[in-house]
């Protein structure tokens, strides 16, 4: 491809990357006004941090089963229309735990965990991540760099769980 053609590519790309960064821009700011309209109203908005490896679909069925009243979601951020359906998500899904390895207890219980978890023969370290999450009930953090790794933990059980059986 010749250098004119390149640069026509790239300056698409650019802004079509421009572009779709400005609407979620403008969803993020949408939902922000929204949010504090429907809080004026009676709702209640319920903040959780999770990042893309999360059982989204687990979530989403679980309020769908679960709530009362309408909800709305966006990055994170839930409004509830009846503060028991806020209160009843906030138990299930807002005791999340983030955890550094640089933690001394939890770097013990890490070692101790991982000594019984062998990497297999030709295994994936995505295959490896997956059997990690369903042994040990937590996950690496999405962006997590090798000095400064953070785990996951869904539930305060689970971190409770995994402390007492590694620790």
């Amino acid at each position: 491809m010749n250098p004119r053609a390149q640069q026509h590519v790239i300056d698409l790309i650019t802004k079509a990357s421009a572009d779709l960064a400005a609407t979620e821009l403008q969803k993020d700011v949408d939902f922000d006004v929204v949010s504090e309209i429907f809080q004026e109203c009676g709702y209640t908005l319920v903040k959780t941090e999770y990042g893309p490896e999360r059982r989204w679909d687990d979530v989403v069925t679980w309020v769908d089963s679960n709530h009362t009243g309408n909800f709305q979601e966006h990055r994170g951020k839930w409004l509830f229309e009846f503060e028991k359906d806020a209160i009843m998500f906030k138990l299930r899904w807002g005791s999340m735990i983030r955890v550094n390895v640089m933690d001394d207890a939890f770097n013990r219980a890490y070692w101790n965990a991982k000594r019984t978890l062998p990497v297999e023969t030709l295994e994936t370290p995505r295959q490896y991540g997956q059997r990690w999450r369903e042994a040990f009930r937590c996950r690496v953090e999405p962006g997590s760099s090798l000095r400064d790794v953070y785990y996951i933990f869904d539930r305060d059980e689970d971190y409770t769980w995994f402390m007492l059986q590694w620790g």
